[in-house]
């Protein structure tokens, strides 16, 4: 008698497609505030710049004065894709205001304690 081999099919199973992890648009809101009020700048704006143009933390630390002037920045992956990242109008009026206050005209607008960019290793820390 000879057997037949049974195969077993996998089951799809359909990913979610939502994250779980995301703060609600009350929470965001307050966050923003309550870092300005207290005085923490530089948070409240890595706060807005991250939710208002959906930049990761590493693409945050090469956004430059001349970005926030010109209204957008371009950053290229590795597989040689453009990407795109709007900055809004409101967004740029007040980061303006507060990038002339840290008296910078050009170059980057995050800076650490010493005044120099982040370090790659700074970004990989935060997530």
């Amino acid at each position: 008698m000879k057997q037949e081999k049974l195969k077993v099919k996998f089951v799809k199973v359909q990913q979610k497609n939502f994250l779980e992890n995301v703060i609600s648009n009350a929470d965001y809101k307050f966050l923003k505030t309550k870092l300005k009020t207290d005085g923490y700048d530089e948070w409240y704006f890595i706060v807005w710049f991250m939710a208002a143009t959906g930049a990761r933390v590493s693409e945050l630390l090469h956004i430059k004065a001349e970005h926030v002037q010109v209204g957008y920045l371009d950053l290229y992956s590795k597989g040689g894709k453009i990407r795109r990242l709007y900055i809004p109008k409101t967004l740029r009026i007040e980061a303006t205001k507060w990038i002339k206050e840290k008296e910078l005209s050009s170059g980057y607008i995050f800076l650490n304690r010493f005044g120099q960019t982040y370090r790659k290793r700074t970004a990989e820390n935060c997530r």
